[in-house]
């Protein structure tokens, strides 16, 4: 009986996880390494549920926008991912602002196998640091990452409640001391 419960409630699971990614809506870019920019990457891209979602499956993935109200990601931008064993992992993002991190076995550094997409050591021990580079401007997210994998689930639309708003690099006037710091690199 506690078989059937537990099989049950797996089920219900990835139902659930299915139901989700379906929820994105339809694609309005060819898929690849330039779709979905600002979504949660990872509600399609785990291997968690095993329920033969897209592939590559990812470890960590989002978009990063210049500024706070832009709606197109910033091409280029350097991502810089610290460990709680203090590897860093420093990658860019490609034309509309995303990036991904896969995690191979038998790496020395990060190696970019499609535009953002990029293969690294691994795995990430978490917690995580993370910050942003784009111009000589590095902004530092105050907090650490401590599981969720797809950056817009917390970084998404407009600052409140459920949201610390888009990851962006240049700060505007209004956010002295509010969601990350910025420093001249």
């Amino acid at each position: 009986m506690k078989l059937a419960a537990l099989l049950l409630l797996l089920l219900a699971a990835c139902s659930f996880e299915k139901q989700r990614a379906d929820g994105l809506g339809p694609e309005v870019e060819d898929k690849g390494p330039r779709h979905r920019p600002g979504q949660p990457c990872l509600w399609c891209h785990s291997d968690s549920e095993g329920d033969g979602r897209a592939k590559p499956f990812f470890d960590l993935a989002g978009t990063v926008y210049r500024r706070r109200g832009d709606t197109t990601g910033v091409a280029g931008v350097e991502i810089d991912v610290e460990d709680a064993e203090g590897r860093l992992v420093r990658v860019n993002a490609n034309l509309v602002g995303n990036f991904a991190l896969i995690v191979e076995a038998g790496l020395t550094q990060p190696v970019q196998s499609d535009e953002g997409i990029w293969r690294i050591p691994g795995p990430l021990v978490f917690p995580l640091r993370t910050s942003v580079v784009d111009g000589g401007i590095k902004r530092n997210m105050r907090n650490v990452i401590h599981r969720e994998r797809s950056c817009s689930v917390c970084h998404s639309g407009t600052p409140g409640a459920a949201s610390n708003g888009r990851i962006y690099t240049v700060p505007d006037p209004v956010d002295a001391g509010t969601t990350a710091d910025a420093t001249e690199e």
